[in-house]
């Protein structure tokens, strides 16, 4: 029955090279192709090889960032399921068929489920962000959206486990909430949030799976952790939670760091600051070397992510400590001036 949905597949794009790979892997889709198509959106108009019944629209706009360019695709669609996932993305051909078939539940606003990164036969800088998205140091509780789950039944989750690079969405709930907040990073953490205060479902399925090759660790990474920190410091600051909470320890390391040199004078406090950084320490080498061991790599490379993995860590948990600092400061600006404005108002 559910084979019958019309299905949107929005796919943002900057990138030509990895955006073919992706369109390949929906070609070979089980799902009819004529009861699903796929919109790119892109900032030029590209190349599309394709040699298959399915149909691919290919929507211009030089603006629009990955919030804005999931809107408008949604705009242009005609299916009444909106599928999500990124260029650098590698479907199985039963992707599809195993996000729509939630949908018989009225009650379901997403489903989405892993989105895991190979750590074989890519770069080095590859595989040393597949390893921070996938360990529990460097994402925490959310690296369930990256790595295969330990539950093998699909089940209710919270809107921090699922992501935009795997994500399939009723239509109509999406419009009822305005679709992608454009401004706030983690857009999609946004969107199902508000889906949760409304009453719907989001659904985690481990078989609802796909590829998604990382970009390299480097600058452009590490900036990217900010951004994202930053839009979790803005929802959190609005939305105290337990997952609020788990964002707040990169802040309190930061925190931690700058007032620790103070701490040293005070008897006792600095006993315990001091074992809570050898900790720490011990903690990312110990990490670093569980990773190392489980990679099915050459041992040079074991050697490598062992020797500069607890470095990647450590600068990590700065960057996103800052990142959620900067947001909530956001967050609490953007309260007071909307007070202010309330006041004016009233006089």
């Amino acid at each position: 029955m559910e084979r019958n949905r019309t299905v949107s597949v929005i796919v943002p794009s900057r990138r030509e090279d990895s955006l073919q790979r992706c369109l390949v892997s929906l070609e070979n889709q089980t799902y009819p192709a004529d009861r699903f198509e796929v919109i790119v959106v892109s900032p030029e108009k590209f190349i599309i090889e394709k040699a298959s019944k399915v149909t691919i629209k290919n929507i211009v706009d030089s603006r629009a960032n990955q919030a804005e360019a999931r809107n408008i695709g949604e705009k242009q669609a005609k299916g009444d399921i909106l599928a999500f996932c990124d260029d650098d993305c590698v479907l199985p051909p039963n992707w599809i068929e195993n996000g729509v078939k939630h949908f018989s539940d009225n009650s379901v606003a997403t489903v989405g489920g892993p989105t895991v990164p190979p750590l074989k036969d890519v770069s080095f800088n590859e595989l040393t962000t597949g390893l921070l998205m996938t360990s529990f140091l460097g994402t925490g509780s959310h690296r369930k959206a990256y790595s295969a789950a330990s539950k093998a039944e699909p089940h209710v989750c919270r809107p921090v486990e699922i992501i935009g690079a795997n994500m399939f969405v009723d239509r109509a709930k999406f419009r009822e909430v305005g679709g992608f907040d454009r401004i706030v990073p983690q857009e999609e953490d946004r969107l199902n949030t508000e889906f949760v205060r409304k009453g719907h479902k989001i659904i985690y399925d481990p078989a609802c799976s796909n590829v998604h090759y990382q970009r390299p660790y480097g600058s452009q990474f590490v900036r990217n952790i900010f951004w994202l920190m930053n839009g979790q410091g803005f929802l959190a600051t609005g939305r105290l939670s337990p997952s609020s909470l788990y964002y707040l320890v990169p802040s309190l390391f930061v925190t931690g760091l700058i007032v620790g040199p103070f701490l040293f004078f005070i008897p006792y406090v600095s006993l315990v600051y001091f074992s809570a950084l050898v900790l720490y320490f011990v903690s990312v080498f110990a990490e670093s070397l569980r990773l190392s061991v489980k990679l099915e790599t050459p041992r040079q490379q074991k050697l490598m992510v062992f020797l500069t993995f607890p470095f990647v860590l450590f600068v990590h948990h700065v960057v996103a400590g800052l990142g959620f600092m900067f947001g909530s400061l956001r967050q609490l600006s953007h309260r007071i001036r909307l007070k202010f404005m309330a006041k004016k108002e009233t006089r």
